[in-house]
């Protein structure tokens, strides 16, 4: 897309990108929050994670994962933000995950100012999120999806069936 900078980026060879297959790819934020900060996205124009084929939604926070995991590994981060940024943000519209690297006493701040609702308020939005959450684990119709998602799900199961299950990496590395 011409008005999406990572995607014209990409084009242009502008990314230093860390990891890349036919799906997705992770690179080195171009305005990094801390030391290591990774953008992962899908390689196809999204701008919506709602956009995204449920496979390709899956291997992208699949692939997430292993990239914060590995910013722990090889950066000795303390801890990670990870955010999913969707719509128009300073990239442009391209749907797009943030791992960002902490330490303790880094000077990064996400804290804000917490909104004061009403009772009446809060009764509302709760209402009105709480009648269309009903179809939360629900299983969605069977979409027709392109040949190339085909082979994300498989390489998550290729990677737990040689072992490199994230869950039990993860318990490992608990000090």
């Amino acid at each position: 897309m011409a008005d999406c900078t990572i995607c014209t980026a990409y084009q242009k060879k502008e990314l230093a990108i860390v990891y890349e297959d036919a799906t997705v790819m992770a690179f080195l934020s171009p305005a990094p929050a801390s030391v290591g900060h990774l953008r992962v996205c899908t390689k196809s124009h999204v701008q919506k994670l709602r956009d995204v084929p449920d496979a390709i939604a899956s291997y992208l926070f699949f692939t997430a994962s292993f990239a914060a995991m590995t910013v722990f590994d090889q950066l000795g981060a303390h801890g990670t933000n990870i955010i999913l940024n969707e719509g128009l943000d300073r990239y442009g519209p391209h749907a797009s995950i943030d791992i960002i690297p902490r330490k303790a006493d880094d000077g990064l701040s996400f804290q804000w100012e917490p909104k004061q609702l009403g009772e009446s308020a809060m009764a509302s939005v709760m209402e009105r999120l709480k009648d269309k959450a009903f179809f939360i684990g629900k299983e969605k119709p069977a979409k027709q999806e392109p040949a190339s998602v085909d082979k994300a799900p498989e390489r998550m199961e290729k990677k737990q069936e040689e072992g490199v299950d994230y869950q039990i990496r993860h318990i490992m590395r608990i000090p």
